[in-house]
């Protein structure tokens, strides 16, 4: 009696079969019902994997306290350090304090997110509220206005009272607990 003949192999089947080989199933469950469950699952993960959602470290930390830099994205600061390395920051006392404990080496093109336009500004450039009710992830910090007008305006709604970015010391971000 003649053997009943074969289907050639595809490359999919050839690759299914190479790696099932020497493969037993837990008892009870087909192979194809082990296979149908997990190719699913490994090509979901390998599309998380691509879209940054598999890889928590994917996602920039504060260089100075180790928070998530974006969990509270109003908060934001960047500078760069004299080597060129992108730094991130989870809010303005966090970027000052690492500024002023690596000011032999400096940092360039600090900025900070302005509070009423939430877009980022050379940090010089602004006006920064002290004492205000607002807090950011790390809890009391200098809140970055435009103007002098925005600042006295947020300093009478939110209490506070108004610093140039050259009064900024690392006496004062020791007092912001």
């Amino acid at each position: 009696m003649s053997r009943p003949r074969r289907r050639p192999l595809t490359a999919a089947s050839a690759a299914v079969r190479r790696f099932t080989a020497g493969c037993s199933p837990p008892a009870g469950i087909p192979r194809l019902a082990l296979l149908a469950l997990l190719v699913p699952l490994a090509l979901f993960g390998g599309a998380l994997g691509a879209l940054g959602c598999g890889d928590p470290d994917a996602r920039a930390r504060c260089a100075q306290c180790g928070m998530y830099a974006d969990a509270a994205p109003q908060w934001t600061a960047h500078a760069t350090s004299s080597g060129g390395a992108a730094l991130a920051f989870d809010g303005p006392k966090c970027l000052f304090r690492y500024a002023a404990a690596h000011a032999p080496d400096g940092l360039r093109a600090l900025r900070v997110t302005e509070y009423y336009t939430q877009e980022a500004r050379p940090a010089d450039a602004l006006l920064y509220v002290r004492g205000s009710d607002l807090r950011s992830p790390m809890g009391a910090d200098l809140v970055p206005v435009e103007g002098e007008a925005a600042a006295a305006e947020f300093a009478r709604d939110h209490g506070g009272d108004v610093l140039r970015y050259a009064e900024i010391t690392p006496e004062l971000l020791a007092a912001l607990e």
